[in-house]
């Protein structure tokens, strides 16, 4: 179908992007033809709907392809979405959030072994994720994404993971970021740390008090014997 010219509503529309994003997942194309393209441009708007209602038409059929396919879950076919998703937003085809959102359904439903790798593409399009056009729009949904994989990992058992996430949003966030600062200056005074000492520092500090303790010993003998010979003396 082309969509050249073509006067739709916002379910014609969305119907339509279904199906053109279904076939560029199943060929892998992660980028938006110029065929494509221009069937874009060319749709008309039905009735009283607006030009913002296309991309949120687009939007919505991304989303429709990602739930529509979810049982059949593969990070192949979901990393070809996610690409086409990127560079659809690159061309203002969809909404900036549109990949970032993509990624929040996903994390949602997958369970956490397979979380762990989906979350390879987190990282290796952190790039991406930096560059303003998605970043403003979208950095409180990925730290927002990022929190709550960690409240649902065991820091114990999942050490590997958290450490990862961890270090994912050291990439993605400055030095200044607000939420990474210590704003209200609130420091954790109970917290105390014990340093270990080496076994050659042990061996002498042990020899050190032993001496010590001898030398106390005999000042006290020498003290009780001072006594004593000063009681006789008074006696005598």
């Amino acid at each position: 179908m082309n969509g050249s010219n073509v006067e739709m509503d916002f379910e014609g529309m969305r119907t339509f992007f279904q199906d053109e994003i279904r076939k560029a997942v199943v060929t892998e194309d992660k980028l938006i033809n110029e065929s494509f393209k221009s069937s874009f441009d060319g749709i008309q708007i039905k009735g009283t709907q607006k030009e913002a209602d296309k991309r949120a038409a687009y939007d919505q059929a991304l989303r429709d392809v990602f739930l529509g396919d979810f049982h059949n879950f593969s990070n192949s076919k979901f990393k070809s979405l996610l690409e086409l998703s990127i560079d659809s937003a690159s061309k203002q085809l969809c909404s900036p959030t549109q990949p970032i959102i993509l990624l929040t359904d996903a994390f949602d439903m997958l369970p956490l072994g397979k979380c762990e790798e989906t979350f390879m593409l987190v990282e290796e399009k952190v790039t991406v994720w930096k560059k303003d056009f998605f970043s403003i729009g979208s950095k409180n949904t990925l730290l927002r994404l990022c929190n709550d994989l960690l409240r649902r990992l065991s820091r114990s058992q999942n050490t590997v993971f958290c450490g990862r996430i961890l270090l994912f949003l050291a990439k993605f966030f400055p030095f200044s970021e607000r939420s990474g600062l210590n704003v209200v200056s609130e420091f954790n005074l109970d917290n105390m740390t014990v340093y270990g000492v080496k076994d050659d520092d042990l061996t002498m500090n042990d020899s050190n008090g032993e001496k010590e303790k001898n030398g106390e010993a005999a000042m006290e003998v020498e003290d009780m014997y001072g006594k004593l010979c000063s009681y006789l003396f008074s006696i005598f």
